[in-house]
């Protein structure tokens, strides 16, 4: 919807990688360029955060190296009709592509499942060494993912002890400073702790959601987000949460029940409702990012609570089509676009 000449040009120079030594660099140049072309920067840190699964999965599979590099050709080659899709403006084909390179992609997650315990040096190798081709990642940033893809292929265990730092350098193969800055960053977001004294070591943590929560919204004051960035995202974000919660009927009743409550509560009840982890995270934090404006500037209270129980009623009637109608009309004040969000103040933790 947003593609202009100089994006076509720029679109068109990663659409001709075609090389098939290009592999997994060609695949994110490609997906970094269409997502600059969006100019969302809210739904492009969201997709990229999702993104980090695929990341995680590449470090887990036990895909042999041919069908891997299949499953990365079959994706550039559906990059490819993407962009060309995007240069057209055709959204209906650049849509059903995306559609189709996540079914490319069930493989290579599934295949990441496959052995939840187990220790796949050479899946890791392989996976750092296609990261490190791409040129994008540092050091540091990569044991991250090692670490935290590790972490979930055990299964979690909250409190267990991964290792010393001396375990660990050797285990990974990294520079102490490497380490350390790795592990400060999963520190920040609670997925491990590292201990000193007797019981001294690296353990893992469980980050809480508020956390996740309020950690993004910090991130994007600091960036300095626009208020129509965050409507954007809302929009895609919010109609899949209120399609999936009339399929599933999850906690419909409690939809109804806070039809006249606060925006916040409302939008935070439809979350839960639709049974998606990921969605109902991305929408507390859209929520939270809102802030107190999310009630001050829907046009009345009338228009809130009208339109509210209209999208409780088609929720708890299991009608998806006109949940997502219904929420696409929900009237929201229309301030100055380029009027951004309250800033945060100085906070020492960044966001990965």
């Amino acid at each position: 919807e947003r593609v202009t000449p100089s994006d076509i040009a720029g679109l068109r120079t990663e659409q001709s990688l075609e090389s098939d030594t290009e592999g997994l660099p060609a695949g994110f140049i490609q997906y970094e360029t269409l997502l600059a072309t969006a100019r969302s920067p809210v739904l492009k840190t969201f997709v990229r955060a999702v993104g980090q699964l695929g990341m995680s999965a590449v470090l887990r599979s036990t895909l042999g190296d041919a069908e891997l590099n299949s499953v990365m050709r079959s994706v550039r080659l559906k990059r490819r009709e993407q962009i060309e899709s995007v240069i057209a403006g055709n959204v209906g084909a650049a849509l059903a592509i995306e559609a189709a390179v996540l079914d490319s992609t069930t493989r290579l997650l599934e295949s990441a499942r496959a052995s939840p315990g187990a220790d796949n040096a050479a899946a890791r190798l392989r996976a750092l060494h296609l990261f490190s081709s791409t040129r994008r990642f540092k050091r540091p940033e990569l044991l991250m993912q090692e670490i935290a893809s590790d972490i979930v292929a055990r299964g979690w265990p909250v409190g267990e002890h991964l290792g010393t730092e001396a375990e660990l350098l050797e285990r990974y193969r990294v520079s102490r400073s490497a380490f350390r800055e790795a592990v400060r960053s999963l520190e920040q977001i609670g997925v491990v702790e590292m201990r000193t004294g007797r019981q001294s070591g690296l353990k893992t943590s469980s980050p809480s959601p508020h956390r996740v929560v309020s950690n993004c919204s910090r991130q994007f004051a600091r960036m300095n987000v626009y208020r129509h960035s965050y409507d954007e995202a809302f929009a895609a974000i919010g109609v899949a949460a209120v399609g999936l919660a009339a399929q599933r009927h999850n906690d419909a009743c409690d939809v109804q029940a806070l039809a006249r409550a606060t925006p916040p509560a409302f939008f935070n009840a439809v979350a839960q409702a639709c049974g998606n982890r990921i969605i109902s995270l991305l929408v507390r934090i859209l929520v939270d990012g809102y802030a107190g404006s999310l009630d001050r500037e829907l046009v009345s209270e009338h228009e809130r609570t009208a339109g509210f129980e209209a999208l409780a009623r088609a929720i708890c009637s299991g009608d998806a089509s006109a949940a997502r109608r219904t929420f696409l009309t929900l009237r929201f004040g229309a301030p100055d676009a380029q009027t951004s969000l309250p800033k945060a103040p100085h906070i020492e933790e960044e966001v990965s």
